[in-house]
Formats: C-alpha cells, structure tokens, sequence
C-alpha cells in the first residue's frame, strides 16, 4: 500500500514564531501520523504552511514532504520563501511544485493550490483560526475536501472568543461535529487520541483503494447506517451518493431492497444480503446461501474487499452511535445539485 497522503491547510493569521499553543496543536494532530510512512502535502505560504513545514522538517524524518506554492517561490512572502529553503537545504524537501497561476498571486492562484492539493490527498488536517464556519481560504478548503468525500480533521486555533492562548485540544473537532443540536455529544475522539481515528482512516482507504465499486460501497455504508440507527452517517452518505450520482428512487427504496427487485442489480443485491448479515452478525452469523450468493458475484479478492467495506463502515457507525456524533447545519454541509427535487407542475 502506498504512503497515506495527507494536506495540511490553514490560517496565514499566525505569527512565524508560534506560541506554544500552535506547537501544541501541530504536535496533536500531525504527530500520530508521523509513526508511519507518510506523504505530506503543504501549500508554501505563511501562517500555518509555514510552521508545519518547519515542525515536520524537524521531527518526520520517515515522510516525505511535498510543498505547493500558488505561482512561484520567489512570489511567496519572504518567511514562507526561507522556510521553503530551509527545509530544501536540510534535505527534507522532497518535491517542490510551482504551479504558476495565470493570474499571479491572489484568491484564485491559492484556492487552485489549495484544490490541488486536496485532490492528491488521503486526509485533510485542517488548522483554521476559529472553528466558526466563513469565507476564510482555510474553510474554503475544508468545505471543498469535505465534497471531495476526503476524510477531515479541524483543529481551530482559538475558540471564537478572542483568546487564542487556551488549551487547543478542548477546541479541535471534525467538521461534522462542530454544530451543537439537542442531544448532547459525549465525547470527540480525534481530540481524546488522535491515532483512533487514523486507524479507522486506515481501513477506509484501504477499501478505497481496494478497486471496490464505489458505487457499491456507497449503498453498502447507507443500508449499514440504516441498520444501525445511525443518522451522522445517513447524512453523510446520502449526501455523498446524491452528489455522486445515484439516483434518487434507489436511494429511497434501499431500505426495503428485497421489494424493488427491478430496481437493484443481482450483484447489488447479493451486496446488500451480506450487509444486513455481517451487520447482524449476532442474530445468525452469515447463512450459507447468502455466502454462496454473493461467491457468485465476486471472486475471493471481491468478497475480502466486500467484507472490509461492511467492516469499516460498522465501525463509524459504533463510534458515531455511541458518542452521539452531532450532526453539522445544513448551511454547513452545502445544497447537493438538484436536490432535493423541485415540484412537479
């Protein structure tokens, strides 16, 4: 399996020489994943990509560091720029991409980087100055990786007060998890160890990169989350298989599939027979003939990527069940095209 892949983005409101309470925070929230082989994809600007490039230079020896910068190096502000050949001349840079924006340095050429590097990455870590969702380039990101269906982590570096000096692990949050509702969250995981979610990231890419439908995957976490009870994910991946093209009827009718046979495939099907099975593992483990369904639809690698995806998104729906994960406003998450549908005349 190739390295994990993942951008760092952020907030150019920070001073170059970081209080502890940024260093507390990159230590956080990048350090879990510099225990394994990790590619990191930072924009070259300064603020945040600044201090990261400088924190990782000095303390990830085993990733590889790949820096973007929106026209040139020699157009980034003069910090940004020595940063940049400070970890060059260290011998910890090891891809520098000049993207060379048509129109200079201004809000296009940094969101066309910051678009750049989102799309190459596995997760997004995301250190914004308040937690608050607005039109900040860092949000912007976010929300753009967000519908981009890459995993994210927010750790805002105030609470919105105006006191940036406060703890930072009391304030980091997933996006997802950033809107109080009427029930109350107990807990936020990445802020308690980090590294839980990252294993749970693990196993989401691998099935990513597994060759796994995913369009198959999609109906394979709802009809889980379904069975589950858990609504977090119900409005993550309805929203998702929406904005990735599954119609509409299918997803209105998944959650009694077994009486729309014209409207799933016998692959799918087979698919989601096993779904409800290793969900309900407990009731009576997985039958023989629901085994033997879908052996014939996929060959043993398909079936191990098939149980993966099941695997994985029980996962999510435990820890989300269990903590009551929020879930975030609708202003937040954005209006998927053409839904919900118009009325008929």
């Amino acid at each position: 399996m190739s390295p994990l892949s993942i951008a760092v983005t952020g907030t150019r409101a920070v001073p170059d020489a970081a209080p502890n309470t940024v260093q507390a925070s990159l230590a956080d929230h990048l350090g879990p994943f510099c225990a394994q082989e990790t590619t990191w994809l930072l924009g070259g600007a300064a603020g945040i990509d600044t201090l990261a490039l400088a924190w990782l230079a000095d303390r990830s020896d085993r990733g590889r560091i790949v820096v973007a910068v929106p026209v040139t190096v020699a157009a980034q502000p003069a910090a940004a720029a020595a940063a940049i050949k400070a970890a060059e001349q260290a011998g910890r840079l090891d891809d520098l991409v000049e993207l060379n924006h048509p129109e200079g340095l201004g809000p296009a050429a940094y969101t066309a980087r910051n678009r750049w590097l989102v799309d190459r990455a596995d997760v997004v870590v995301g250190f914004p100055l308040t937690p608050t969702h607005d039109s900040s380039g860092t949000w912007e990101t976010l929300r753009y990786a967000r519908a981009s269906r890459r995993p994210i982590v927010v750790a805002a570096l105030s609470d919105g007060s105006g006191e940036n000096g406060s703890d930072p692990r009391k304030r980091t949050t997933r996006e997802d998890t950033t809107v109080r509702d009427a029930m109350t969250q107990r807990l936020d995981i990445h802020s308690v160890d980090p590294k839980a979610h990252q294993a749970v990231f693990a196993l989401e890419r691998y099935v990513r990169e597994s060759g796994l439908d995913p369009r198959l995957y999609e109906l394979v976490k709802i009809r889980a989350s379904q069975l589950n009870g858990c609504a977090f994910c119900l409005d993550m991946h309805l929203r998702d298989a929406r904005a990735a093209g599954e119609d509409q009827r299918r997803l209105d009718v998944l959650a009694a599939w077994r009486e729309a046979p014209e409207v799933f495939t016998d692959q799918e099907r087979a698919t989601l027979e096993l779904t409800e099975a290793v969900t309900r593992i407990g009731d009576a483990g997985v039958p023989a003939t629901t085994w033997d369904d879908v052996a014939e639809h996929f060959d043993q690698a398909g079936v191990v990527h098939l149980l993966m995806a099941i695997a994985t998104i029980n996962v999510w729906n435990r820890l989300a069940v269990s903590t009551h994960q929020r879930l975030p406003q609708r202003a937040e998450v954005g209006p998927v095209s053409g839904y919900p549908p118009q009325p008929r005349p």
